[in-house]
């Protein structure tokens, strides 16, 4: 067969199957306003206990469009031996609540946290504004590693939102490493 009746085949293919590099209308768009916070980085905590409870909570969320946005779901990409168990967002006029080996964090207690600790609510039922005060939204993650687990992690969270009815995905650039000694 001639390469070029192959490449086209090859292209007709991956157009069929949905690998064009367009999002099909199941797919979120990744070019939306949401700017996230932080150089790609690996946190790496101590696992503690049988059951470790932790707050993975290094992302700032920035909306760079003209209308407000909101959270439809936070998932994590490739976690291993962890589950989320809660996704919140506060905003707070003192920056990130950052990650901690224990939820909530050893920060909501600190004075100048604990109210926009306590005004937190799911990542779900937060709007987003287009110009915020000064300040941050932070993204709050609970994770709890699996029992007995020696080694926990995921490589990232992938964040879908809406803006005016239209669907969007971006991807944090954080990643979390549970072992008994970082």
């Amino acid at each position: 067969m001639p390469r070029n009746l192959i490449a086209v085949a090859i292209a007709t293919a991956a157009v069929a199957a949905g690998c064009s590099g367009h999002p099909s209308p199941e797919q979120p768009a990744t070019d939306g306003p949401m700017r996230l916070t932080g150089d790609e980085l690996i946190v790496c905590m101590p696992l503690k206990g049988s059951k470790g409870h932790y707050t993975f909570a290094m992302t700032a969320l920035n909306n760079r469009g003209d209308r407000p946005l909101r959270v439809t779901a936070v998932t994590p990409v490739n976690p291993r031996n962890l589950r989320l168990t809660d996704i919140d967002i506060t905003f707070s006029e003192d920056g990130l609540f950052g990650n901690s080996t224990q939820w909530p964090p050893d920060s909501a207690t600190n004075p100048r946290n604990s109210a926009s600790w306590k005004a937190r609510k799911p990542a779900t039922e937060v709007d987003i504004p287009t110009d915020p005060p000064e300040g941050v939204y932070n993204l709050l993650v609970h994770v709890v590693s699996d029992p007995g687990t020696r080694d926990a992690s995921l490589d990232a969270l992938d964040v879908d939102y809406t803006v005016n009815g239209k669907r969007y995905r971006t991807r944090t650039t954080i990643s979390l490493r549970l072992k008994p000694a970082c």
